[in-house]
């Protein structure tokens, strides 16, 4: 019962996350204040549902390698620095703080990082993905007749994706058909949202998965050919809707439009000093030249889609730093030493992000951000790193 309800609180903290970030997205600039209120309560009830989840579960931060806990610790320490540096004794001000996915909960979002400490908690969430992954893709299906902006919103439900292809470990015909069916799904949605950095993204947890194929060497036949059909119905869709997003984009001209170089500028032009060593808090903001006279957003901007530069906007040159030095061996922990599926796949996931942080992808409170944390986590522990697949996905894991 006591395990029961603590997937329930995880799916909870996702859901309400997913619902605030997806709806927020789809209709920024468009909601009434009674609908940003309603989504800011369901924000911080899943912040705080998060909050006091890791308060219950401190005391499992030793199972932490002490590399990992003395440089969370560190980061949290900092991600708490920029919030205050963000509070202000304006009402107001507070509500946008604690009620904006861009701004507070962002920097607690790391707090998952206990989450993954249960190995067997990505098991029993495999079919929660699937059910978000399911609603994400008849979202999809209307994609045609939407806006640039509520595509973007339904990406948000597709986030679960690659944990769902490098996790699942029983794939019968129904969950190769839902995958199929989500994959086409996705790039409909990523070619109506022009998102280019999915393609890159999606390029490379596909080559990951070939290694991760590749290692595993299933011994029984059977296994074999699982693993073919799996490729045939992940891979092939894959390389197919890149090549297609490929052709359309470049008769459009987007596929080589340059959206980011002017990011780089006006944000290093409006930073000086030692404001890009710490940042602006939770709050901060920079002048875009380009928006001032574009339309798309106002020129005064509480956000910068490349990741890095949106911590780097937030916390300086060491909230930046702080992530890499957590994530990055992590990751490679994960893909190198790991002796189960599931927190190799952790590392071969976050690897993926911190490569395209460098383009896009800035965290935000979402359950994207939340399920990097809890990644993390399991690969962090060396007692679930030395666990084999049969203990993964056969055996009780308390905790």
């Amino acid at each position: 019962m006591a395990v029961t309800l603590k997937i329930q609180t995880i799916k909870i903290i996702l859901f309400f996350a997913l619902i605030n970030s997806s709806i927020f997205v789809a209709y920024q600039g468009e909601l009434s204040f009674s609908v940003r209120s309603v989504l800011a309560i369901i924000m911080n009830l899943s912040g705080m549902l998060l909050l006091f989840s890791y308060i219950k579960k401190m005391d499992r931060l030793q199972e932490l390698d002490g590399y990992v806990r003395l440089m969370f610790g560190i980061l949290m320490f900092w991600g708490g620095i920029v919030i205050a540096r963000g509070v202000q004794f304006d009402i107001e001000k507070i509500n946008t703080l604690f009620g904006h996915y861009l701004m507070a909960w962002t920097w607690l979002s790391p707090l998952a990082i206990v989450f993954g400490l249960n190995v067997r908690n990505w098991v029993q969430l495999l079919g929660f993905f699937k059910w978000a992954l399911l609603i994400g893709g008849v979202l999809a299906i209307g994609a045609w007749g939407y806006t640039n902006k509520q595509s973007l919103g339904v990406l948000e439900w597709f986030v679960f994706l690659p944990y769902l292809v490098f996790m699942e470990n029983k794939w019968d015909v129904k969950s190769l058909l839902l995958l199929a069916f989500v994959v086409a799904m996705y790039f409909v949605a990523t070619y109506y949202a022009s998102v280019r950095a999915n393609l890159l993204f999606s390029a490379i947890l596909l080559f990951f998965y070939l290694i991760e194929i590749r290692r595993s060497q299933p011994d029984k036949k059977s296994g074999l050919v699982r693993y073919l059909i799996l490729i045939g119905v992940y891979g092939i869709p894959m390389v197919l809707g890149g090549y297609y997003l490929v052709q359309l984009w470049s008769s459009e001209d987007v596929l080589l439009q340059d959206t980011r170089t002017f990011l780089v500028e006006e944000l290093f032009d409006d930073m000086v000093g030692v404001d890009r060593w710490i940042g602006r808090g939770a709050m901060g903001t920079y002048y875009s030249p380009y928006f001032s006279v574009a339309a798309g957003d106002a020129p005064v901007r509480s956000v910068n889609e490349i990741g890095y530069l949106h911590m780097v906007l937030k916390g300086g040159y060491l909230m930046a730093a702080l992530h890499l030095l957590v994530l990055a061996p992590v990751s490679l922990m994960g893909i190198f030493h790991a002796k189960n599926r599931i927190a190799r796949s952790c590392g071969y996931i976050i690897l993926s992000y911190l490569l395209l942080w460098v383009v896009s992808y800035y965290p935000v409170y979402s359950a994207e951000y939340i399920l990097i944390w809890m990644a993390a986590g399991t690969i962090a522990s060396k007692k679930i790193r030395e666990m084999t697949d049969e203990e993964v996905y056969f055996a009780y894991n308390p905790g």
